[in-house]
């Protein structure tokens, strides 16, 4: 309701998730089973929904409720740099006689702003993964029988792989993210796996890409202390990246918001926005750098030989 959105409207679109489950990959026998979802209580309620019916539910109330989406506008309108460096800036108008020139960049391939903000590490460690991500339309019914009447996402644990299962419209089809070690053999993994498992990916429409996460923490450069740049989310660090945890998203909300607070959270001056800028970026630095070593570690956990379940907080 903050965003405008009509909660009826937006309850369509949820699906209320069921349990999870983890399961071996050569015979599919129970691991750990469970309701309670990552950073979320046990009486709360999780949803589940793809990020693109997301984006249209909300872009569609946000219209609704009198929003104007241009790409053209003089508050909007990108301008080149004068100073020759081919950078681009967005110039957004606070006030009488008063700009702040700001660039924000989430994404994970723009590496030129990385460049303009973070200085050279040399040192810098990278984890190469091997992803391939793809949907089947029509499970057969072993897989349908996996997921039961009480799980809707199920992780399998193999050999050097761990593949992710959602189980989306109904039991009409089934959406899996296969993660293993870069440059091992995936089709060597696969082969280990469950019959079952095996049917599904060959009837899956799928799609590889590898993907690097970095180990190391990124360090700012002295000279951008002043200057109104910014590289923000999973530019700066990645966060669950193959939502295993299920929180990027809530993680990318909760920055967008504490960014926005500090741009609009005052009815008069917007403070200095290199130094918000900077202060912004510290804490995401902090927070991500915790889930980024918890990310790293459940891989260590899935993608050995012999896959374990790392123990909760309580020791279960």
């Amino acid at each position: 309701t903050d965003l405008g959105v009509t909660e009826n409207i937006l309850r369509k679109y949820l699906r209320v998730a069921k349990g999870w489950r983890f399961v071996t990959g050569d015979s599919l026998a129970p691991m750990r089973e469970g309701d309670a979802y990552s950073g979320c209580a046990p009486s709360e309620p999780v949803y589940h929904i793809t990020e693109g019916q997301l984006t249209r539910v909300l872009r569609g109330e946000f219209l609704r409720f009198g929003g104007v989406i241009s790409w053209g506008t003089e508050a909007y309108d990108p301008f080149e740099a004068q100073d020759s460096s081919g950078l681009w800036f967005m110039r957004k108008q606070f006030g009488p006689a008063t700009d702040a020139d700001v660039i924000l960049s989430w994404s994970t391939s723009n590496e030129h702003f990385k460049k303009e903000v973070f200085a050279d590490n040399p040192d810098a460690i990278g984890v190469l993964f091997d992803v391939t991500v793809g949907v089947c339309p029509s499970p057969s019914n072993e897989i349908r029988n996996l997921f039961g009447k009480d799980f809707d996402v199920v992780m399998v644990l193999g050999a050097t792989v761990a593949l992710h299962l959602w189980l989306c419209d109904g039991k009409d089809k089934v959406s899996w993210r296969l993660v293993g070690k870069g440059n091992s053999d995936q089709r060597e993994a696969v082969a280990q796996l469950h019959p079952a498992i095996q049917h599904l990916i060959s009837t899956s429409t799928s799609v590889s890409v590898p993907q690097t996460i970095p180990g190391t923490t990124p360090t700012f450069r002295d000279d951008m202390q002043h200057v109104r740049v910014s590289v923000c989310g999973d530019a700066m660090l990645p966060v669950d990246p193959f939502e295993w945890r299920g929180d990027k998203a809530l993680t990318s909300i909760h920055e967008s918001t504490s960014l926005i607070r500090s741009f609009y959270g005052k009815k008069f001056g917007r403070g200095h926005v290199p130094q918000q800028l900077r202060d912004f970026e510290q804490d995401s630095l902090a927070s991500r750098v915790h889930l980024l070593k918890r990310d790293l570690q459940d891989a260590e956990y899935f993608l050995s030989v012999r896959p374990q379940l790392p123990k909760d907080e309580d020791g279960e």
